[in-house]
């Protein structure tokens, strides 16, 4: 018996990169995390690329990785979303077969996706395995491929409103979901995105206050349908003293939004890569995020919120998902009072204003509220979850139902 088999151990899957790569990557990270500290191995089995026998991870040697080769980075966006849709989950299920005789405890889906959880239904019951689906969006059917009557959409509706009733669990990323999969009568969880504080700790320490006569003020990441970058990108046009850094979106992708009159104030980065990233947030006086407060944002939990206060970095954003119960206007950030760009402009004003000591008091209560983001903070709630999994998994679905 190979090490991650040596002991009850959590098989994690789906379409995500692993162990970096994108927000999932450190979803999944988190988590993993924490059901380790409940005592159990993991197994994650990323879908980017193939490799058939887990290997440890070298910051964690209890969980171990192996990639399924199910969604190859380098494949068009259509092909992606088609192959998803029909074969997810296919070479999961064909892995697990050749690991039978010593079956995980549990199965998660990232996501829930609906190809996976109907590949892996049938196996996880024969063997009496839990199958639990970690949600952390609600897509708004308009921006998937294909549209509202799109394979995509389709997928998303039949996951959220049959299958997800039929597991043995539900891992929620927000209140919002939490709400809707509490109606199921199954055990549920809810974990924000969280952060593995042990690994950061490696990284070096930099002054997280920038020198010059500007607030620097960061976007980072990829806008997609969420993120109102255009009318960031306005509103610090309007203000002066700010700075706006743009890591992730190109030059001509911010120029199609809004010509750039000032480049002065502007700086645009493109893609930044992410082992660089968390630099790059500590070296600024803020990041920001504005969102309008559609469903799709309001399920979802912004992980770059997350990683931004985990190092010491303030935020800007309104309130949308559950960023009330976090983000507190003068002490850890600054809230906009909405979305628009006279509101967003208000706001960033009121940055351009403070002094150093006020940055860094904002600083320091950041990272104060970043550590309720610990992987470690959930490893209990995370254990009381998965007693009730795969309890109901063994007894057949009869009476283990629970929350948690």
């Amino acid at each position: 018996m190979t090490a991650p088999f040596m002991q009850p151990w959590v098989l994690y899957v789906g379409p995500f990169s692993y162990p970096w790569g994108q927000a999932g990557s450190r979803r999944v990270h988190g988590i993993a995390k924490s059901i380790v500290g409940a005592g159990y191995n993991v197994v994650v089995g990323a879908s980017d690329y193939s490799s058939p026998e887990p290997a440890p991870l070298s910051s964690e040697p209890r969980i171990h990785h192996f990639g399924t080769g199910e969604l190859p980075t380098d494949l068009p966006r259509l092909t992606l979303a088609t192959r998803l849709v029909l074969t997810g989950g296919r070479r999961v299920r064909r892995w697990l077969d050749r690991h039978r005789h010593h079956p995980p405890a549990a199965i998660i889906v990232y996501g829930g996706f609906a190809p996976w959880l109907w590949n892996l239904h049938g196996w996880a019951r024969r063997h009496g395995v839990a199958l639990i689906a970690d949600i952390v969006e609600w897509y708004d059917p308009r921006y998937l491929k294909g549209g509202r009557f799109g394979p995509l959409s389709i997928e998303a509706a039949i996951a959220h409103h049959v299958l997800h009733r039929h597991l043995d669990g539900v891992i929620s990323i927000s209140s919002y979901l939490r709400r809707h999969h509490d109606t199921f009568e199954i055990p549920s969880v809810m974990v924000p995105p969280t952060i593995d504080f042990a690994l950061m700790s490696q990284g070096p320490e930099v002054d997280t206050l920038p020198t010059g006569d500007h607030t620097e003020i960061l976007y980072f990441g990829t806008p997609g349908a969420k993120d109102e970058l255009e009318t960031i990108v306005r509103a610090a046009a309007n203000v002066k003293g700010v700075r706006l850094v743009v890591a992730g979106p190109s030059f001509d992708e911010v120029q199609r939004m809004v010509p750039v009159a000032q480049e002065s104030k502007l700086l645009i980065l493109g893609n930044v890569p992410q082992d660089q990233v968390r630099e790059l947030v500590k070296r600024v006086s803020f990041t920001i995020l504005i969102r309008k407060p559609k469903r799709s944002n309001q399920a979802g939990f912004p992980t770059k919120f997350v990683e931004s206060m985990s190092v010491g970095t303030p935020v800007i954003a309104n309130h949308t998902s559950d960023l009330a119960n976090y983000l507190d206007d003068g002490i850890n950030g600054l809230v906009s009072s909405g979305h628009s760009v006279e509101a967003v402009t208000a706001t960033l004003q009121r940055a351009a204003r403070l002094n150093a000591d006020q940055l860094a008091s904002m600083g320091r209560a950041a990272k104060e509220t970043g550590h309720r983001f610990s992987s470690s903070n959930y490893t209990d709630a995370l254990q009381r979850f998965l007693e009730m999994a795969t309890t109901r998994a063994r007894n057949g679905h009869s009476r283990a139902n629970g929350s948690s």
